[in-house]
């Protein structure tokens, strides 16, 4: 059963991923870009300006575990692939 029910929620991983929360959502995925981003160092100034304003105004829900390792995630996979954050959220 948990397998069946694992398959169903990654069925669709890669489609747009605000499908259940879209404001908790939006803001893990500015914040793993927030991190992201500073930890490559390649980001033009004008979009770096952006992430972190995004990145600052993030509500502090929860410890922010899930976005660390989505951030590390995108680090290793040599960019962001939104993906990540829906497969991880799902496995957990």
């Amino acid at each position: 059963m948990l397998l069946a029910a694992t398959a169903l929620r990654v069925w669709n991983v890669s489609s747009s991923p605000p499908t259940f929360h879209p404001t908790r959502q939006y803001a893990g995925l500015a914040l793993a870009k927030a991190w992201y981003d500073d930890l490559s160092g390649d980001v033009p100034a004008d979009q770096r300006a952006a992430v972190e304003a995004n990145g600052r105004t993030a509500p502090r829900l929860e410890p922010r575990v899930l976005e660390a390792v989505v951030a590390a995630s995108y680090m290793l996979l040599g960019g962001e692939q939104v993906w990540v954050g829906g497969l991880l959220s799902s496995l957990l």
